[in-house]
């Protein structure tokens, strides 16, 4: 977007828990210089034991910097802020404030924030057709599914993007045709001057993710409204508040469920 942009990320802890020393400072030296100890250590050079436990101690340290989502943030919005001082010959803050971030509890409510992320160039008018929106996941997948002849295996899909697949739990739970599907669909009731019909497979689709259309669609088009930082069904919040102990959430909180999903 113009001044903003939305991200759907899945962290991997378990992951990056069974990462060796030697991965996490490779990975951290793709964005740091790092240390002289952690330099030798990939060089191979011998260290003593003094170096060998501070670079332990940097590793764990590393490790949990690489899971976490404000350090990933910071690495994104820091590059594009100095291009764009160097741009305007400026210095200063570019951004106007802090991320925002929601949880994601459940499947439903992955769908309706990827549907959103996904539409908004088409809601902001800066493109007629999801397929053609520059910078989005439902491009790139777009793209892939064409080329690959209309595939919905894994192997056929964006490798820099969390593949979509019915039948493997840790991938997200629809074929890549039936998200592509959802999409339009939802994409041509925010837009009533688009041409077209919604697909007939649709409704099965819907059914067989147990949502509403008329509710879904409500969900994925408002959900910086009707969420507050958590995004689920009520089951999915109540399961997340008696994990963590918590009472209540910081702010208004709805659930897809009360909106009827």
């Amino acid at each position: 977007m113009n001044n903003h942009y939305h991200l759907v990320i899945s962290v991997n802890v378990k992951q990056a828990e069974s990462w060796s020393a030697a991965e996490v400072i490779k990975r951290w030296h793709q964005l740091y210089t790092g240390t002289m100890i952690s330099r030798a250590f990939l060089d191979g050079s011998k260290l003593n034991p003094q170096e060998s436990i501070l670079l332990a101690e940097t590793v764990e340290i590393w490790r949990n910097r690489l899971i976490n989502i404000g350090w990933f943030m910071k690495n994104i919005n820091e590059p594009i802020s100095r291009l764009s001082n160097i741009e305007d010959n400026c210095t200063g803050k570019f951004w106007e404030g802090r991320y925002k971030s929601k949880a994601i509890l459940d499947d439903e409510g992955l769908l309706a924030a990827m549907v959103y992320v996904d539409l908004n160039p088409v809601r902001a008018q800066m493109t007629k057709t999801p397929e053609e929106s520059e910078y989005t996941s439902i491009k790139k997948r777009s793209e892939c599914f064409k080329k690959s002849n209309h595939s919905n295996l894994v192997k056929d899909q964006p490798n820099d993007l969390l593949p979509l697949s019915k039948h493997c739990k840790t991938h997200i739970q629809i074929s890549t045709k039936a998200y592509l599907e959802l999409v339009d669909w939802t994409g041509k009731q925010c837009a009533e001057s688009k041409k077209g019909k919604i697909d007939s497979e649709l409704p099965d689709i819907l059914t067989r993710l147990d949502l509403s259309e008329t509710l879904f669609l409500n969900a994925s088009l408002n959900i910086n409204n009707s969420f507050a930082n958590l995004i689920g069904k009520a089951s999915s919040i109540d399961q997340h508040f008696s994990k963590f102990g918590l009472k209540r959430a910081c702010g208004w909180v709805k659930s897809l469920s009360v909106l009827g999903l």
